[in-house]
């Protein structure tokens, strides 16, 4: 037991830190830091996610507007800009190559498959900072309960240095006191938490919604006709 000794000593000294409101409501400062740093990281990558997905949709609309070009001009003018489009881009070049000639009206292409099913918010790349939403939101809460318990822990390991009934009185009142404060920390753990999962759901509605909208442009381009169709 003599070696593990100093260990004990480091480790309860460690929590013995956390002993105080100062500390408590500095661990919350921290929070709302890592928080700032982390929220400010997901927007970024998001709006860059987002600015994909309308500039290609732009494309498309401008593409349409031009009623001086033929279907295949159309289509030609958006392939050329899409194909090099970061989100958009690898799926676009498949949906391309699964295009034919309308056999009945030359100059214009079919489609067998719709594109919301190609262009679906999970099949489009580059958006693998949602997932990181919901870890950032279980961190910060399991940061808020851990240092709760640690500040919890701190001061119950007072109680055990005492030895005459005022002393363990003085403790516990200390204990009561401190409790409170302690409590901040899972409060702010909390808190950010459902920030995060609330901004999560808006942001995946949000890439939802930009990506049916590039795929209902896309339709435009061609002429949706099921294989049962085209066999007839």
């Amino acid at each position: 037991m003599t070696l593990l000794t100093p260990l004990v000593d480091l480790i309860t000294g460690l929590i013995g830190l956390f002993d105080s409101k100062e500390v408590a409501v500095l661990v919350v400062l921290v929070l709302l830091g890592l928080f700032a740093g982390a929220t400010a990281w997901i927007w970024l990558q998001h709006r860059r996610h987002m600015a994909s997905l309308e500039s290609a949709t732009k494309t498309l609309r401008e593409a349409l507007a031009r009623t001086d070009w033929t279907s295949a001009d159309r289509l030609n003018a958006a392939d050329a800009a899409l194909k090099t489009n970061r989100v958009v881009g690898p799926a676009w070049s498949q949906y391309r190559a699964s295009l034919r000639e309308d056999p009945a009206k030359p100059g214009t292409y079919i489609n067998l498959v719709e594109p919301s099913t190609w262009f679906a918010d999970g099949r489009l790349p580059g958006s693998g900072y949602e997932k990181w939403i919901a870890t950032f939101a279980n961190v910060f809460l399991c940061l808020g309960l851990l240092f709760t318990f640690v500040g919890l822990s701190a001061a119950l390991l007072g109680v055990g240095s005492t030895e005459t009934a005022e002393q363990v009185q003085q403790a516990v009142n200390r204990i009561l006191n401190v409790s409170s404060a302690k409590f901040i920390t899972s409060i702010a753990g909390i808190f950010l938490y459902i920030l995060l999962v609330v901004c999560g759901r808006l942001a995946n509605a949000g890439r939802s919604k930009a990506a049916r909208r590039f795929a209902d442009e896309v339709q435009n381009l061609t002429s949706m006709v099921t294989p049962e169709i085209l066999l007839m």
